[in-house]
């Protein structure tokens, strides 16, 4: 298996192949010479000494720098992702999939996001809190229906005794 050269490595062989030429040539053997000086192979300081002239010719300097390092799927804007989770009304915001659907993302970015801490996962109550009177109303229901299965009881007679 090979190892990608690094860029800090890959400039300075540039440099090296630069100062050992005259006029964009380079003498017979230097190639071999400096692979062996860096420990690389003459194919690696080859193809370092090709990408560096060929993009001399437009700029100034050259870049040799890996293509590896930009392969593969870009990442996403953090912050431009949580603007347009902003833009999205609190309404569509109840949960992953409705967020998700709202900002035209994937439900791997939006669980992305809250793992990184950009969103958090926030309960929001959809009914209000029940009062003492609605807490004994609905004791007075549930034990009415229970009641209401057992045999020989009456129900409202009993229920009346037992929550006043």
């Amino acid at each position: 298996m090979t190892t990608q050269i690094r860029d800090d490595l890959a400039q300075a062989l540039w440099e090296t192949l630069l100062l050992n030429s005259s006029n964009w040539r380079l003498p017979h053997g230097d190639i071999k010479r400096i692979a062996d000086q860096f420990g690389l192979g003459r194919n690696v300081v080859a193809r370092i000494w090709r990408k560096g002239l060929t993009s001399m010719d437009s700029r100034v300097a050259a870049v040799v720098k890996a293509e590896w390092s930009r392969r593969g799927r870009k990442k996403v804007d953090r912050a431009g992702l949580c603007e347009r989770v902003a833009q999205v009304p609190v309404v569509d915001r109840e949960n992953q999939r409705t967020l998700q659907l709202a900002t035209n993302t994937s439900a791997y970015l939006i669980s992305q996001l809250i793992k990184e801490g950009y969103l958090r996962r926030a309960l929001r109550w959809t009914r209000p809190l029940l009062t003492p009177k609605h807490m004994s109303d609905r004791m007075k229901y549930c034990a009415d229906r229970v009641l209401r299965t057992m045999e020989g009881v009456t129900t409202s007679t009993r229920c009346t005794t037992l929550f006043t």
